[in-house]
């Protein structure tokens, strides 16, 4: 993400900024989590954030079978060393986490908090895709906003 941010600012001679929104509060993510100690590829939570924003990309037929154990897949940092694998060879359903208890309403929490955590961290000067400072602090989501932009 910082690569691609640090080229897409210098391509387009932009001010561009990232972030990865579950690192915004992982305490708070935590204390929500019920199977899991961090918000991981297909989990609960990223399930639970696409429940409101985008009902359709969720294959409700599959969330029974959505959950697997798949050690090193995790967005808190990797460390010194990291060696890439495949993603089947980690996960052969794709969900790393576990999926099957995701809901919109924990969805809502999870995009609620992380997206009050980026407002707060940003500078006040900064312009943002998602909306004026006004809507942020009112915690009114249109569609559009909802999740938190990649790009600012």
């Amino acid at each position: 993400m910082t690569a691609i941010t640090s080229e897409l600012t210098r391509g387009l001679d932009a001010t561009i900024t990232s972030t990865i929104s579950v690192l915004a509060a992982p305490k708070t993510a935590r204390r929500t989590l019920r199977h899991q100690d961090s918000v991981i590829h297909a989990c609960e939570a990223q399930t639970s954030m696409i429940r409101p924003v985008a009902p359709d990309l969720v294959r409700h037929e599959r969330l029974r079978d959505a959950h697997g154990a798949a050690p090193g897949l995790t967005t808190e940092p990797a460390g010194l060393i990291y060696t890439p694998r495949s993603f089947p060879d980690r996960t052969p359903s794709g969900v790393a986490g576990d999926a099957r208890t995701a809901s919109a309403t924990d969805g809502e929490a999870f995009l609620t908090v992380y997206a009050q955590a980026i407002a707060d961290a940003l500078p006040d000067d900064q312009p943002t895709a998602a909306g004026d400072s006004a809507q942020r602090a009112s915690g009114h989501r249109t569609p559009s906003s909802a999740a938190p932009s990649a790009q600012r």
